[in-house]
């Protein structure tokens, strides 16, 4: 039987499979260094010991074609059958606050949630955030890096099926997982465990780098980067909340031993 390897680890097989032609068009941090992989080995045997959720393909993969990605049928978008397996989220959320804590490298703080956005507001400070989350925050848990420098990791739950993730202070959001829970957008759970590591390690490994103003907001680390730009009526609310200045985030590893890893540019 052939055991599927976990995600960073086939990342890396995938660029040494990659002829040198190929290889010299890479970021220059594209492959995972020793430290990482140890690091994600280490919260995969934490977060294997304690799930509670088997995995689950995804259901849109064609069986008899791999690689084939079937379209959602249109009443898949309103449906969500199975809410409770994503748990596994703040199942492996749970298993890097640990693994870390393990490791010395921070300390977790259980801090008040911010306050909601009312119906009317569209961005709003404070609450130690720099934008208020859009959706209520049931319990947040800062995990404060020792080294001095480092990016604060923020962890909002939301009910037991959903996170967010942030950095910083004050915390920019990161990424809302799963970002959705319908049938229609479930690509199974190895993606979204991918998304979970992918939104903590940065943080962590120190390679995230932050840029918000009223106009966009710009996340770079290790080998991606992405901007996004808002529409004028929220840019307005934006800079009622942020002025016209330009919040930044940037912090070293977490553990001093750990080389940088550079981010990739600005898309």
């Amino acid at each position: 039987m052939t055991v599927d390897r976990p995600w960073w680890h086939a990342h890396n097989a995938g660029l040494e499979a990659l002829s040198a032609e190929d290889r010299r068009w890479l970021p220059e941090d594209a492959a995972l260094p020793t430290h990482v992989l140890q690091l994600l080995d280490a919260v995969e045997a934490r977060f294997a010991a304690a799930r509670t959720v088997a995995d689950w393909a995804d259901p849109h993969d064609d069986p008899a074609d791999p690689g084939e990605h079937a379209e959602p049928r249109e009443e898949e978008y309103s449906r969500v059958s199975h809410p409770e397996r994503y748990v596994v989220v703040g199942e492996r959320v749970q298993a890097w606050v640990d693994e870390l804590v393990a490791r010395g490298l921070a300390g977790p703080e259980e801090v008040p949630p911010p306050r909601p956005l009312g119906p009317s507001e569209a961005a709003s400070s404070g609450d130690g955030w720099l934008l208020r989350p859009r959706l209520e925050l049931d319990r947040v848990v800062v995990l404060r890096p020792h080294r001095a420098g480092a990016l604060p990791l923020v962890l909002g739950q939301i009910g037991s099926e959903a996170v967010v993730v942030a950095a910083g202070s004050p915390a920019v959001e990161l990424a809302l997982l799963p970002d959705c829970g319908c049938d229609a957008c479930d690509s199974g759970s190895a993606a979204l465990l991918q998304e979970v590591d992918e939104a903590v390690l940065p943080v962590v490994d120190g390679s995230l780098r932050v840029r918000v103003t009223a106009e966009r907001e710009q996340v770079a680390s290790a080998g991606s980067a992405r901007t996004a730009s808002w529409a004028r009526s929220d840019t307005r609310a934006r800079r009622r909340a942020l002025g016209r200045g330009a919040y930044e985030h940037a912090g070293p590893p977490w553990d001093p031993a750990w080389p940088v890893r550079r981010p990739s540019l600005f898309a």
